[in-house]
């Protein structure tokens, strides 16, 4: 089982959830660590996830954690968000239904899971410029490219959400 890198309380300066099971958080949570695994490198993510665990970060480790959150942060709450409304009952997937709570439309929960899917993007753009300018710190993680030229980072490709396209509300005349 992949250990997580991050807990619900490290969302509170970023992302207001509504309160649920962290159960339904982690899946998620999880999909985002898998999301920096390619930025960071399997050895150099590894390392990061051996320490945090052992809780030895320190220096540009730290450093590097702290850089990764907000990107982890944003990329599960754009993974939970068009889930947010659901709960999955033996019964299959039900919509949120109560007397005191009102289902919300589904083209605003892909609306915002696209506004924090575009937030992580960009949190990720900020750490892979901070890896550059960090690079002898973490040296023995990357191969030598020096004989190839630069070695770009795979990209990561922005979430799509898929709306119908309907016909406009006025009329040409």
């Amino acid at each position: 089982m992949e250990t997580l890198l991050f807990s619900r309380e490290d969302f509170a300066p970023y992302v207001q959830l509504p309160e649920l099971d962290e159960g339904r958080l982690e899946p998620h949570m999880l999909e985002a660590q898998r999301r920096l695994r390619p930025l960071l490198g399997e050895q150099l993510y590894m390392e990061v996830a051996r320490l945090h665990k052992a809780s030895e970060l320190s220096g540009d480790y730290l450093e590097l954690y702290s850089k990764s959150l907000p990107a982890l942060v944003y990329a599960a709450a754009a993974q939970f968000w068009p889930f947010s409304q659901t709960t999955v009952t033996r019964y299959g997937l039900r919509e949120k239904e109560s007397q005191h709570s009102k289902s919300v439309d589904p083209r605003t929960l892909a609306a915002q899971a696209a506004i924090y899917d575009g937030r992580a993007l960009s949190y990720e753009v900020e750490l892979r410029t901070w890896l550059i300018s960090k690079a002898a710190s973490f040296t023995g993680f990357y191969p030598d490219q020096s004989h190839c030229g630069s070695h770009a980072a795979p990209a990561r490709t922005a979430t799509v959400v898929v709306q119908a396209i309907g016909r406009p509300a006025y009329r040409p005349r």
